[in-house]
């Protein structure tokens, strides 16, 4: 299995910080989303490849599980999450 067929999810709960990578073979800049919450990690051809939220229990408690985050808009990424 190739790394990018692997999602990798990291968690630290004493941080309230949670990190996923699509794509592990890439790297890429993290960038703003219209939630300050959530950044998405773009590869050098636009593509997002991971995000991180950080307080994650704040966007838990107010949509509850599962929430969508919706990393679509581009240049300027804008993060919608919905539950």
């Amino acid at each position: 299995m190739k790394a990018k067929d692997k999602v990798y999810v990291w968690f630290d709960p004493e941080g309230d910080f949670l990190e996923v990578t699509l794509d592990a073979s890439k790297e890429g800049d993290m960038e703003e989303t219209a939630d300050r919450r959530i950044a998405a990690k773009v590869d050098d051809d636009g593509n997002i490849i991971g995000f991180h939220i950080l307080h994650v229990s704040s966007l838990m408690d107010e949509k509850g599980l599962p929430f969508e985050v919706d990393l679509s808009s581009r240049p300027y990424v804008s993060a919608t999450v919905t539950g």
